[in-house]
C-alpha cells in the first residue's frame, strides 16, 4: 500500500482534494478521534470514479463517507483513506412519483422537497438528522424495500444504475451514490437517531433518567438533561474518554435496569494487521 503515492498522484485530478494524516477531530460531531492517513474530497462522480481508480492502484483500503455525524475513531487513528463527497452528491430533485438526492444530501432536505412535491409520508424525514448515506448504511437498509424505486453504485470503478430491490443485498464493493425515493416508507423503519445519540433503542433516554445519570460528566464528556441519550463533548475530549464513558453507563444499566447497552458510539481504530481488519480495511 503507497499512501505517498496516491496522495500524489490524487493532487492532480480535477475536482478532488487531499490531506495527509489528517485529524478526524476537525470533522465529527463530537470531535475527537486521531488522524486518517489519507482524507479525499471528492467534488462529484466524475472525480470518485477518478479517485478510486488511484486508490485501487495504489492498493489503499478506502471507504466513502456520507456524514460525520457520529464519526468516532481511536485516538490513534485510522489506516487507509476515507473519501468525503462534495456538493455533486448533495443535490436533491423532484422525479416522476419520487425524490432523487445523492448520499451527501441531508435527509432534512429530502422530507422538505417531498412535502413540496405532495409526497407526505417521505415528508416525515424532514426532522430527521444526518445524511442519506447515512441513513442508507445504517440499520434501515434491508427494511426500506419498496421506498426505493432505484440507486446509482460504483462497482469496481464503474458506475451503474441498479433497481432498488438489490440495494439490502449489495456487496461491500459497491458504494450507493444516489437514490430515488418513491415511498411509502415502511412500516416501522428506523429513522437516524439524534446527533450523539448513545443507542438507537429510543429507551435508553429513559432508563438513564431513572438511574440519576443524566448531566453525570466523566472526563470531557457528560450526558445532557436537554438532550437525553446522548453525549455532549466538551474541550479535550478523547476516544479514551468516551471508552470510559460507555462502560460506566453500561455497567449501571445492567446493574439498575438489566439492560444491555449497544452502543452506536463505538471507536474505530487502526489495524494492526491484514489479519484484524478494521472498518476502512475494505478491498476496493
Amino acid at each position: 500500500m503507497s499512501i505517498a503515492g496516491a496522495a500524489a498522484a490524487l493532487r492532480d485530478l480535477p475536482g478532488v482534494s487531499v490531506r495527509e494524516a489528517e485529524p478526524l477531530a476537525r470533522h465529527a460531531n463530537l470531535r475527537l478521534g486521531g488522524p486518517v492517513e489519507l482524507w479525499i474530497g471528492v467534488a462529484d462522480e466524475e472525480a470518485l470514479v477518478a479517485a478510486a481508480a488511484i486508490l485501487g492502484a495504489e492498493g489503499v483500503r478506502w471507504r466513502l463517507v456520507h456524514g460525520l455525524t457520529d464519526l468516532v475513531v481511536s485516538d490513534d487513528g485510522l489506516a487507509g483513506a476515507l473519501v468525503r463527497p462534495g456538493p455533486g452528491f448533495s443535490r436533491v430533485e423532484a422525479v416522476a412519483g419520487g425524490i432523487r438526492a445523492g448520499v451527501g444530501a441531508p435527509l432534512a432536505r429530502v422530507g422538505w422537497a417531498a412535502r413540496a412535491s405532495g409526497l407526505g409520508d417521505l415528508a416525515r424525514l424532514e426532522t430527521s438528522a444526518g445524511t442519506v448515506g447515512e441513513w442508507l448504511g445504517s440499520e434501515a437498509r434491508p427494511r426500506l424495500g419498496p421506498a426505493v424505486r432505484g440507486i446509482r453504485v460504483l462497482k469496481r470503478r464503474v458506475l451503474a444504475d441498479l433497481p432498488g430491490d438489490r440495494l439490502p443485498g449489495l456487496p461491500s464493493s459497491a458504494v450507493v451514490v444516489a437514490v430515488d425515493l418513491v415511498g411509502p416508507l415502511p412500516r416501522g423503519v428506523p429513522l437516524p437517531a439524534p446527533p450523539g445519540a448513545l443507542a438507537t433503542d429510543p429507551t435508553v433516554a429513559r432508563l438513564l433518567a431513572r438511574s440519576g445519570l443524566l448531566g453525570l460528566r466523566i472526563r470531557s464528556l457528560r450526558l445532557p438533561e436537554a438532550a437525553p441519550g446522548t453525549v455532549a463533548a466538551l474541550t479535550g475530549a478523547t476516544a479514551r474518554d468516551l471508552a470510559f464513558l460507555a462502560r460506566i453507563v453500561e455497567d449501571r444499566l445492567m446493574r439498575d435496569h438489566g439492560f444491555r447497552l449497544e452502543t452506536r458510539l463505538a471507536p474505530a481504530g487502526r489495524p494492526p494487521s491484514r489479519r484484524t481488519r478494521g472498518w476502512t480495511d475494505v478491498e476496493r
